[in-house]
């Protein structure tokens, strides 16, 4: 590599940041595809998720996220089929 520079440490500093940069790339895992869900509420529910993600100091989305994770990791991944994108027992009906 040749690096050209007005000063000597230039060179040494960009050196330095590629080389960061490359551990950086190298350590970077893919991001997992993510999907939306929506659910409907009674108000007074709402208004106790609000409450608690303002007593957090965080939204209400990373609240049910916090809350909903640990339960999905509890369910039996053979029953999730990634071709059809789709629960066995639940084809058919929404």
């Amino acid at each position: 590599m040749l690096i050209v520079s007005s000063e000597q440490g230039d060179g040494l500093r960009l050196l330095r940041f590629i080389s960061s940069l490359i551990v950086c790339v190298l350590h970077m895992t893919p991001t997992e595809i993510k999907k939306q869900i929506s659910i409907f509420l009674p108000i007074s529910s709402w208004r106790a998720l609000h409450l608690e993600a303002a007593r957090q100091q965080i939204p209400i989305t990373e609240l049910c996220r916090r809350w909903i994770i640990p339960e999905i990791e509890k369910l039996p991944r053979s029953t999730f089929h990634r071709e059809t994108a789709s629960w066995e027992g639940t084809q058919g009906r929404r």
